[in-house]
């Protein structure tokens, strides 16, 4: 026999679809503890068909079992009766049950390999929007990077900036940050080098000396690199840093001056 041929003619999904006449179904099982190939084959086909049943099965509407037992045993007539089932009532040509079973199994592979696909493009798109995303944001870093870094050289190159060391004192002699005034702009800029980490609940304090008294000058925030635009001052005698109570103060504490340097 031609296991492939005899696989081509439907009469395998015929069988699994219970549509096979009574010498049919008993040709089709001997062939199957014979072949191999063919109980391969069928348990496939079974296998689409239960995976397609699963898919659309449906839920039987509520009451209905009452209505089927209502209008088989809901009147004295028919209590008592025992109904017989014909076997093979009604039974589906050979080729109509191949056919159905084809479609069936068609519709179920073209379902699978789409979602499959869909799936598939959909976690590509994912990833693709991840990437895109952690690009353009390392671009945005990079650009104002490079537009600080624009901004300090021009300062720095402007002949009405100044620029003032403020060196560590007694409390912290390693200390050091760097003031750029501009002297036409009255615009002042702070990067601090080194300073101690702040305690908690403490923050520094920049200040400025005009005319011998302390002027608030703005909170330092030591957690950015690079110059920090702090508040003007048209003129000043010296600059200085100090540790304050988080949030600052109107008042410096002298005694936790941490840097300071004069014009």
């Amino acid at each position: 026999m031609n296991v492939k041929e005899y696989i081509a003619s439907g009469i395998l999904e015929a069988y699994a679809l219970g549509s096979c006449a009574q010498a049919e179904k008993e040709e089709v099982e001997a062939k199957l503890a014979q072949y191999p190939e063919l109980r391969e084959e069928l348990r496939l086909i079974e296998q689409s068909l239960g995976t397609y049943a699963s898919l659309y099965a449906k839920e039987p509407p509520a009451g209905l079992q009452n209505k089927i037992a209502s209008a088989l045993f809901g009147n004295e007539e028919n209590k008592g009766k025992v109904i017989g089932l014909r076997p093979n009532a009604l039974t589906l040509p050979r080729w109509l049950a191949a056919a159905a079973a084809a479609l069936l199994l068609a519709t179920t592979f073209s379902a699978i390999v789409l979602y499959s696909m869909l799936s598939d493009s959909n976690e590509r798109f994912a990833e693709t929007e991840k990437e895109n995303s952690l690009l353009n944001s390392s671009l945005a870093q990079r650009d104002s990077a490079i537009g600080s870094m624009n901004k300090e050289m021009a300062l720095l190159k402007d002949p009405m900036s100044q620029l003032i060391v403020l060196k560590g004192m007694k409390k912290a002699p390693d200390a050091k940050a760097m003031v750029v005034w501009n002297k036409k702009t009255n615009e002042v800029y702070l990067e601090v080098e080194r300073l101690p980490q702040a305690p908690k609940g403490m923050q520094y304090q920049f200040w400025a000396i005009v005319d011998g008294k302390p002027v608030d000058a703005g909170m330092i925030h030591t957690d950015s690199a690079g110059m920090h635009r702090m508040k003007d001052f048209e003129k000043a005698d010296a600059f200085a840093i100090t540790l304050e109570k988080e949030g600052g103060s109107p008042v410096p504490n002298l005694e936790e001056m941490y840097a300071m340097g004069k014009p």
